[in-house]
């Protein structure tokens, strides 16, 4: 299909689908927005493959394979609502889902991602990944740029209607295509397997919490495809983001070696691990009040109270009258010594002024602010510093 070949606005296929806009150009073919007229314009996605059917058996390759993605039934999975052939194009129709895919979203957060958030998306996506290998499909094309996270905050697979299976159908190609940093060696080499789909999400969260694939400087400048290119290695995530819990950087080696049979099992292994880790992360424990917070989060709400009592301690201090008066003289000499003595005169004069009131006040700062911090130790329930949360100094 050449480029003059777009659908224009307007254009009606099926007798229902008006096209309202060409969406994005991909490597298969082309993306419209569209009108359902049969349904009060509800707004669609309508797929349109690239290249024209080219024989009878051809055609009936693309349509079982659409028939078998468009029974695909899952929340986290954009419905494939219609499938047709006209003018010798083959088309999918999918629901229109609103959001951003994670690329677009890691682009807008500029690169400050947040593990747990990552973690809670990746197991979502390791649940679809399991249901389509349930399924008897391999998706082989998982990358940021196809899945989308929704206003809701939810996960949504938005290309199974141009998934790796059809768009080999489409162009009577094998099964050796992929792309760079997100596919695993044996599906380069045409042997795609689950395990394919694994490294896939590996590389997924990887990207997302690092923004890193290691791709050679010949391909990024454009001289072509690398050895490297193929055989993407990974080094540990911390390197590139230390703020990375070890627990999930094990995951991710795991999930992202070359070797097939060394990485996990199923997404079901993968996304239990993930499970874990998310219940270490969020684990909760009840405060004095009853509200459930994590545990680090309490700790930190512990030193912010310690702080904030000692901060009142020490404005009570400032305010007795043996510290206010020479404080206030203080100040006032600075301020005559830095703004008026070179006008009126005086030259050093203020100096033994502003040492004498600051000596003045400094004493009686300390012994109010110790006196009444040991007071307020010995109030009933008040926690010292060196107690341990929930223990006894």
């Amino acid at each position: 299909m050449k480029e003059n070949d777009i659908l224009p606005e307007g254009t009606l296929l099926q007798g229902k689908y008006e096209i309202q806009q060409l969406l994005r150009t991909g490597g298969m073919g082309y993306i419209y927005l569209a009108r359902n007229k049969n349904l009060y314009d509800r707004l669609c996605v309508v797929k349109q493959l690239r290249e024209r059917i080219k024989s009878e058996a051809h055609r009936q390759k693309l349509e079982e394979e659409a028939l078998r993605m468009s029974k695909l039934s899952h929340p986290h999975i954009a419905m494939i609502i219609d499938r047709f052939i006209e003018s010798g194009y083959s088309y999918l129709v999918e629901e229109l889902i609103k959001g951003k895919t994670l690329s677009e979203v890691f682009k807008e957060r500029q690169d400050r991602l947040e593990e747990d958030e990552v973690v809670s998306w990746a197991i979502s996506i390791c649940d679809v990944i399991a249901y389509i290998h349930q399924e008897g499909i391999i998706h082989r094309d998982i990358s940021p740029d196809n899945i989308m996270l929704t206003p809701e905050g939810s996960i949504k697979f938005i290309d199974f209607g141009t998934s790796r299976e059809w768009r080999y159908i489409a162009a009577g190609q094998t099964a050796g295509m992929g792309k760079f940093g997100y596919t695993p060696p044996e599906q380069w080499l045409g042997k795609p397997d689950e395990g394919s789909d694994i490294f896939a999400v590996g590389a997924t969260l990887y990207y997302l919490l690092t923004g890193f694939l290691p791709l050679s400087a010949s391909l990024l400048i454009g001289n072509g495809a690398q050895t490297e290119d193929y055989y993407p290695r990974f080094p540990p995530i911390r390197e590139h983001n230390p703020r990375i819990s070890a627990r999930l950087e094990a995951i991710l080696e795991k999930a992202l070696q070359l070797d097939i049979h060394n990485r996990y099992s199923s997404a079901i292994e993968m996304q239990a691990d993930l499970g874990r880790l998310s219940q270490e992360v969020t684990r909760h424990i009840s405060d004095s009040e009853g509200i459930t917070l994590p545990l680090d989060q309490q700790q930190v709400e512990r030193r912010l109270s310690k702080a904030s009592d000692r901060w009142r301690t020490a404005a009570s201090a400032m305010q007795h009258p043996a510290t206010l008066v020479p404080l206030t003289i203080c100040i006032l000499a600075a301020i005559y010594f830095s703004l008026l003595s070179p006008i009126f005169g005086g030259g050093w004069a203020p100096i033994p002024i502003m040492a004498v009131s600051a000596t003045a006040a400094v004493l009686p700062f300390l012994y109010h602010y110790f006196k009444e911090h040991s007071a307020r130790l010995r109030e009933p329930g008040t926690e010292r510093d060196n107690e341990m949360p929930g223990g006894e100094g």
